[in-house]
This record gives C-alpha cells, structure tokens and sequence, in this order.
C-alpha cells in the first residue's frame, strides 16, 4: 500500500550545520583540477566557519549536466574518490539530480541553475556542497571530541556479538506497493531562514534534497534485489501559524505558495 507522511518543518536540521556564511583565518593553500571527470574545477583556500572547514568552490556544471556513469570526488583534505552513478534525473527548468557511491564515500547532489544543494559522506568524514556562483562552497562537518566521546559505547567484555541474518519472507503472491509520498509542511519561520530575500524555491529544493537523500538511503540497502521502498516529494506547503489559523478558518490550515 502507498503511505503518506507529513514532513517537518524540522527538516532545517539536515542542512542547518553548513548554512551559516562567514570567513575567518586562512588555513590551507586551495587546490584546482583541469577538468575531466573531476567535481570540483577549483577548491580555494579553507577558512573556519563555526568550526568547521570551508572551501570556495566551483564544479565542472557542464560534465555533471550530463550525468556521468562515473564522477571523481577530488577532495581538498583527503584523496579522491571515483564514485558510480546510482542515479541521474533531469528535472523540469533545468534542474538535475546525481547520485553515486564508491571508494567509501556516497554523493547526492541536487542542481537547480540558482543553488546546489549536495551532500558527500564518507567513512573518513562528510561534507555538504551549497551555493552557486561567488557563494559556492564545500564544507567538512567536525564533531566535537566530547559530542563524540558522548556517542561512545561503554566497554562490554570480550565476547563476540552473535548476528544471526534474518530470513527473507516467502511470495505470497500479492503485489506490495513500496511507494512512500511524503508531504513536507513547512513555517514562515523556515521559509524566511532558506528564503531571507523572497519567494520560497530554496526552502523546496531543501525538501527535495532530504527526500533525494533517503531514497539514496533505500537504494543503498537493497539486497538480492528487494527495493525497500521508493521514495517521492509529493508537495511542498507553508502552514500558517495558529494565530492566523484560527482568524481564517479551520479549512486554512495549509497554503500551497506557487
């Protein structure tokens, strides 16, 4: 059967870390490509927002507009990674998606000609990619060494866990709708926050990029042939607050901006 959720407005959380703008200290020489099959045409010089390490960018937009059966990762801090296309989508008014896996890194990166929003996560670290044109820029999430030391697992003696691999459910016979539309629901609040100059295409493509990453997820999971589900934007609304829910009606719960 096909199930439908509401989405967040919490969906801020998943990009939330990488969009505040600002340089302070150079700390690295930046890096260029010549092209190829190379992402990155030109990395320039790491800075430290918040934390974390950031680097102007520019990507090679006419090798990906063509969505590359293979795409080097060529990191500023790290080797470079050959990822294999999992996924290319041409979207309607130019817009494009590319996703791929390899040399222990996956990438999911969603082009609209305004923005980029893409995510890089690997088993040595992850990065987002957000921006377009002057403000392009490539950014490596740091955990804190006590977020990190919270997140340990406590010691629990020198025994080997036991896994014991599930058994795959018999056919029955019954075609399984592994469809799942999701509806994102979203504030002004958010709005104002992807959107400050107007309009509200930044706070969709942010909903469409989390949808693209957890169908990203799906596929990845998938054995001996099983697709775990498939995973779709249904819509994209602003709600009202309560306030003005309740001085236009019950029936105006939801607007759907254009």
């Amino acid at each position: 059967m096909r199930v439908v959720f509401a989405g967040v407005a919490a969906i801020v959380l998943l990009f939330g870390a990488s969009s505040v703008f600002g340089h302070v200290g150079a700390q690295s020489a930046g890096v260029s490509a010549s092209g190829g099959s190379s992402l990155f045409t030109n990395l320039g010089t790491e800075t430290q927002v918040s934390g974390q390490p950031v680097w102007p960018a520019a990507i090679d937009f006419s090798l990906l507009a063509t969505l590359p059966q293979t795409l080097v990762i060529n990191f500023p801090d790290r080797a470079a990674a050959t990822l294999s296309r999992t996924r290319g989508e041409p979207r309607q008014s130019g817009a494009y998606l590319w996703t791929g896996n390899g040399n222990g890194c996956t990438a999911v990166l969603n082009i609209v000609p305004t923005n980029v929003i893409g995510a890089i996560s690997c088993l040595t670290g992850n990065y987002s990619v957000t921006g377009m044109g002057p403000s392009l820029q490539l950014t490596r999430f740091v955990a804190s060494n006590s977020a990190v030391a919270a997140f340990e697992p406590a010691p629990v003696g020198v025994k080997t866990p036991q896994y014991t691999e599930p058994q795959a459910a018999q056919p029955s016979g019954t075609q399984v709708d592994t469809t799942v539309d999701v509806l994102v629901l979203y504030s002004d609040a958010v709005r104002q926050f992807f959107d400050p100059n107007g309009g509200n295409a930044k706070t969709r493509q942010t909903a469409q990029a989390a949808i693209d990453i957890v169908q990203q997820a799906m596929t990845q999971s998938t054995s001996s042939g099983l697709t775990l589900a498939n995973v779709r934007l249904a819509g994209v609304s602003e709600v009202f607050t309560h306030g003005n829910w309740r001085s236009r009606g019950r029936f105006a719960l939801v607007r759907q901006r254009s």
